[in-house]
Parts: structure tokens; C-alpha cells; sequence
């Protein structure tokens, strides 16, 4: 299980500080501020794997994501990289309907 050690309002703030205009606008739309909602945790999971990227603009918000991860919940983004695909995460981030069981079992 993934929790929030911090408040909601301290999330959104140190979520807020990470400058993309499509970062910033997939906030607005997909994040959900309730602790261990999966797929908030997926959607700020996809932005970490940015850091991947050869690109400097992207490589730096996957940078900024990957510490946001890490102060927000209590599992660190390299330690949920170890048990969650790229593709799986993309598959859960917008799924509609109660994914919260089948995203913390596999993620056990």
C-alpha cells in the first residue's frame, strides 16, 4: 500500500511548484486529492518515467515529479519503478472505474 504522508493542502503545494503548462493542466484533471487514490499515483507515476526522456524540458519535469513523489507518499517513486510498468501505469492513470485493489495487490 502507497499512503500520502502529507495533507492534502502540502500534495497539491508541492505539486503545484513543478512548472509545465500540461503538467499543471493534468493536475487540474486528473489528480485526485484523496490519499491513495491509484490512479493519482499512477498519473504522477507516468511523470516521473519523463526523466527518462533525451529531451532537457521533459527530463527535468520527470526530475521535479520524482521529488514531489517521494515527499508526497511514503514509497519512494524508485521503489514503486521496481513493481509498476510504464504501460501498466498508463493502462490504471485514467481508468474510470475502482482500480484500487488489483493496483495495491500487484504492486505488493
Amino acid at each position: 500500500m502507497i499512503k500520502m504522508k502529507v495533507p492534502v493542502p502540502q500534495a497539491e503545494a508541492i505539486l503545484s511548484n513543478i512548472q509545465g503548462r500540461r503538467f499543471e493542466k493534468g493536475m487540474e484533471n486528473y489528480w485526485e486529492p484523496c490519499p491513495g487514490n491509484a490512479q493519482s499515483i499512477c498519473w504522477l507515476f507516468c511523470w516521473c518515467k519523463a526523466e527518462e526522456s533525451d529531451n532537457p524540458y521533459w527530463h527535468r519535469l520527470g526530475i521535479q515529479s520524482q521529488q514531489a513523489f517521494d515527499a508526497i507518499f511514503d514509497k519512494s517513486f524508485h521503489w514503486l519503478d521496481k513493481r509498476l510498468s510504464h504501460e501498466k501505469a498508463k493502462e490504471w492513470r485514467y481508468e474510470q472505474s475502482d482500480i484500487e485493489q488489483e493496483f495495491f495487490s500487484h504492486i505488493k
